[in-house]
């Protein structure tokens, strides 16, 4: 387990499950935990952190093994192959998460079968090639969907539970078998998240002082399959009917939240899809209707957009850096990189949310106080980023850094495309203006036209004097 941190609804652990029944054998479900995950810091960790607690309590309930190894993902599961009938691995897409899976299946010398988890088409089947757009995509995907949703409700709300479970002492045997292993017991009551991560850092805290323990948990959201059912439920009970005409309001609290989640595999998206299909069909909902037309924006984001992402880092070796964009956006930002800024702010005064746009210094703020941002606002950060910084690659990479580091969702396909959609990926050239060349641009006036901004800068300023 590695990137579907969940057992409700995880295709990987019922093919595991599976299995385990028919080869009449225990069930050990292995967790690496490591302090060097790329760009990964206490808020990610506390986060995660939460949510695995959880996961290890159901697995066990379900008679499933459970252990978290202090190592990488690779060696923790090598440490366990060889006591392994068969391997199952969840899936990951960008470069690290594939490394390590590709490294687990050759060195193993046991079957190894990759399951993907945490999308609702395979993203290897669906397209064999980056895509261009969400439209050429969609037109991959729409013929397909509802017969996909429909098989997933057979297993999206379903636990796993092998016919011979593994005991806490299978566990405890497999683990002295591994040998010297550090494995960590998140079924301590005392024992809460952070204190679980500072005991993985171990010698390292000279390294992690400023840098992993520089960015702290957030009160706004909480980890685990629990919370991201009740965001669901909420969401499709009190939100969803207005989704397709609100969720663009800055001001209003009309999306899910359920991003971090979906990130960290705490809830899978097939999940999420069924009971927005299911709040439509009784809300009455007729093709054109109010409901119908939520349900489809709420769809078209959580897979159409998601999994374009998805296809972005599979198929772009680059999706983290400058020359991932495509040839038009290159080209155009380069031919204005010389244009004159004003204002010109530095990385510093950017992620200290000092600019002379209260509406964007509100969203640096959502970003850093809570792990999240309303995604209009997304792009607007993003966009006079572009603006304001000296050259579009030096405002390529203060971004990744800010996105990663803040963001609960940082580091994740969707982000990466999000990153890239500022400078041109998945869209189209728009007329010629100075610093974006042909790039979309976004400004203040058009926010302020479209939206209440004063009532969403208050809502910051709320966040920042309550805390929640």
């Amino acid at each position: 387990m590695q990137a579907s941190q969940r057992a409700l609804g995880n295709p990987a652990l019922i093919y595991a499950a599976e299995q385990a029944d028919d080869l009449n054998l225990p069930l050990l479900t292995v967790f690496g935990l490591t302090a060097d995950y790329p760009e990964a810091n206490l808020r990610h960790y506390v986060f995660m952190l939460q949510g695995l607690k959880e996961t290890a309590r159901s697995l066990r309930e379900n008679g499933i093994g459970f252990l978290m190894a202090g190592m990488e993902p690779p060696a923790a599961a090598l440490a366990f192959a060889g006591q392994a009938a068969v391997i199952v691995c969840d899936c990951g897409y960008l470069k690290h998460q594939q490394a390590w899976r590709k490294t687990v299946a050759v060195k193993s010398g046991k079957k190894t079968v990759m399951v993907e988890s945490d999308v609702i088409f395979s993203a290897w089947d669906i397209s064999h090639k980056e895509e261009w757009s969400a439209a050429t995509l969609r037109r991959k995907m729409l013929p397909l969907r509802d017969d996909r949703l429909g098989q997933s409700e057979t297993w999206c709300s379903f636990i796993p539970r092998p016919a011979r479970p593994c005991t806490p002492g299978d566990v405890s045997r497999f683990l002295k078998k591994a040998g010297k292993i550090s494995a960590m017991d998140l079924f301590d009551p005392d024992q809460d998240p952070e204190h679980t991560v500072r005991d993985i850092t171990g010698g390292k805290k000279a390294k992690l002082s400023a840098g992993f323990m520089g960015v702290t948990g957030t009160p706004f959201f909480t980890g685990g399959t629990s919370s991201a059912l009740t965001l669901l439920e909420n969401f499709v009970r009190e939100k969803l009917g207005l989704y397709a005409d609100k969720r663009n309001h800055p001001e209003l609290s009309i999306q899910s939240d359920l991003s971090p989640y979906l990130h960290f595999g705490q809830i899978s998206p097939a999940l999420a899809a069924a009971g927005a299909v299911k709040a439509a069909e009784g809300a009455g909902g007729t093709p054109g209707d109010t409901a119908a037309l939520s349900k489809e924006s709420f769809l078209e984001e959580l897979i159409v957009r998601r999994e374009l992402s998805v296809n972005f880092v599979l198929y772009n070796p680059f999706y983290d850096e400058y020359p991932c964009l495509p040839d038009w956006a290159k080209k155009t930002l380069a031919l204005h990189a010389e244009d004159r800024r004003s204002p010109l702010y530095t990385a510093i005064e950017l992620e200290n949310a000092e600019t002379v746009d209260p509406c964007w210094n509100a969203a640096m703020e959502e970003m850093k106080l809570t792990g999240k941002m309303h995604n209009y606002m997304r792009m607007y950060w993003g966009k006079k980023i572009i603006e304001w910084t000296a050259r579009p690659e030096e405002a390529w990479s203060v971004m990744i850094r800010l996105n990663n580091k803040y963001f609960l969702d940082g580091r994740d396909p969707n982000s990466y495309a999000g990153v890239a959609w500022c400078f041109g990926k998945h869209d189209r050239p728009w007329i010629e203006r100075p610093v974006f060349g042909s790039v979309r641009y976004m400004n203040q006036a058009g926010l302020r036209r479209k939206f209440d901004m004063d009532g969403y800068i208050r809502k910051i300023g709320t966040f920042r004097t309550s805390g929640h």
